[in-house]
């Protein structure tokens, strides 16, 4: 529950960081702009693939290991 919490807090996130990324763009700063905007995805890219890494690791934790 946590990790789709912060999955979905980062998106919102990122999502803002584009938002202002685009709005600096487009006003003339695109040095601002840019560096909101690499931002914005690379926290969008990271909550992804750390949520993802997660929900795999519960998945394991879950499965029932076979005795051998």
């Amino acid at each position: 529950l946590q990790s789709n919490i912060g999955q979905f807090l980062a998106f919102f996130i990122g999502l803002a960081a584009l938002g202002a990324a685009t709005y600096c763009i487009i006003n003339g700063f695109e040095w601002s702009g840019s560096i909101l905007g690499i931002g914005g995805l690379t926290g969008l890219v990271t909550a992804f693939i750390k949520g993802r890494d997660s929900q795999e690791k519960d998945l394991e934790e879950k499965r029932p290991r076979s005795k051998r």
